[in-house]
């Protein structure tokens, strides 16, 4: 009896130590969100928080002989979702690099520097054609064994 406690002790213990050590799974880059290709996207910290304007986007626009003027992103961080706006004038395969601020992450815990999903809202081509690209959602998360 006290080995059948103990290997259900230890195989609830393990199912548990599984279940907690399985994230949420973090968008690899580079990631092709439609006309855009993100090459990076991370946040920064002041002391336990995000902090002020630090939603960081590296991206570059990936349609020859097209120009970008305003892409979207929607970024997914410690469960709170921000739109953030970019506009301006791009050219094919010129690398930018923005830095952004949203009210959304006053006082938003830190957890680490990656969002879970950054990706492309929308995003308008200079002659007004506005491009939504499909997103299929992250990928699954593991299931706990």
């Amino acid at each position: 009896m006290v080995r059948t406690t103990l290997g259900l002790s230890f195989v609830a213990a393990l199912a548990l130590g599984t279940a907690a050590s399985a994230q949420t799974p973090v968008q690899v880059y580079p990631f092709k969100s439609g006309p855009v290709t993100i090459t990076s996207c991370s946040l920064g910290q002041s002391g336990t928080n995000v902090a002020k304007g630090s939603i960081e986007i590296k991206y570059f626009q990936n349609v020859p002989t097209r120009h970008l003027s305003s892409v979207t992103f929607r970024v997914n961080y410690n469960l709170v979702k921000i739109d953030v706006t970019d506009t301006g004038t791009f050219s094919y395969n010129a690398p930018i690099d923005h830095k952004f601020d949203s009210p959304l992450l006053d006082s938003l815990a830190y957890a680490g520097p990656n969002p879970n999903i950054c990706r492309v809202l929308t995003a308008q081509f200079g002659d007004g054609q506005v491009v939504r690209p499909f997103y299929g959602g992250p990928p699954p998360v593991p299931a706990a064994t």
